[in-house]
C-alpha cells in the first residue's frame, strides 16, 4: 500500500553544517489531527538528538523513538548541501546519509543538481534562437567544468597507478 505524505519539513541546523527533512507518512489519509496527536508528533520531533556517530546522524533516547502504537521513527536521513549560483546556472551539491530502521539499510549518496536557469528563461521567450541557446549551453558547461569538475590538480602522473 502506498503511504500518504502529510507533512514534509526541511530543517536547517545552524552551526551543525547539516540539513534534515522530516516526513510524516501514514497508510491512510488523515483529515483532522487531535491536539493530543499533534503534541505526540511535536514530542517525537523534539526528542531527536543530533549524533554524527550513529546511522543517519540522529538518535532518540531509549523509548522515545515512538509515541504509543501510532507514531514511530522508520527512517532517518540528513544532508550537507552547498549551492552555487549566478545569473545563468544554479548548481547544488549534496551529501546525503540515510538509514532505514525497518530493514537496517544504510545509504550514503553524493548528489549534484545543475539547473540552467538562463537557458530556461531564454526558452520561454517566443523568439529564442537555437544558436544563442547553444552558445549559452557551451558557456554554462564550460563554467561547470572549470570550477567544479576539472580535476587535473588531483590527478598528476605520480598519483595514477596502472
Amino acid at each position: 500500500m502506498n503511504q500518504v505524505r502529510h507533512l514534509i519539513v526541511d530543517i536547517t541546523c545552524f552551526g551543525k553544517d547539516l540539513d534534515m527533512r522530516l516526513m510524516l507518512r501514514t497508510k491512510r489519509a488523515i483529515n483532522n489531527l487531535s491536539d493530543t496527536e499533534k503534541q505526540s508528533i511535536r514530542d517525537l520531533i523534539s526528542s531527536a538528538l543530533l549524533d554524527s556517530n550513529v546511522n543517519g546522524g540522529l538518535r532518540w533516547p531509549k523509548g522515545k523513538a515512538c509515541r504509543g502504537q501510532r507514531y514511530n521513527v522508520i527512517s532517518v536521513w540528513y544532508s550537507k548541501c552547498l549551492t552555487y549560483k549566478n545569473s545563468s546556472v544554479r548548481l547544488r551539491m549534496r551529501d546525503v546519509d540515510r538509514f532505514d530502521y525497518r530493514n537496517l539499510k544504510k545509504e550514503f549518496a553524493r548528489e549534484v543538481v545543475v539547473k540552467l536557469t538562463g537557458i530556461v528563461s531564454k526558452l520561454k521567450e517566443p523568439d529564442a534562437a537555437d544558436s544563442c541557446l547553444l552558445g549559452m549551453l557551451k558557456d554554462d558547461m564550460k563554467l561547470v567544468w572549470e570550477h567544479f569538475l576539472h580535476c587535473d590538480e588531483f590527478l598528476n602522473s605520480d598519483q595514477i597507478l596502472l
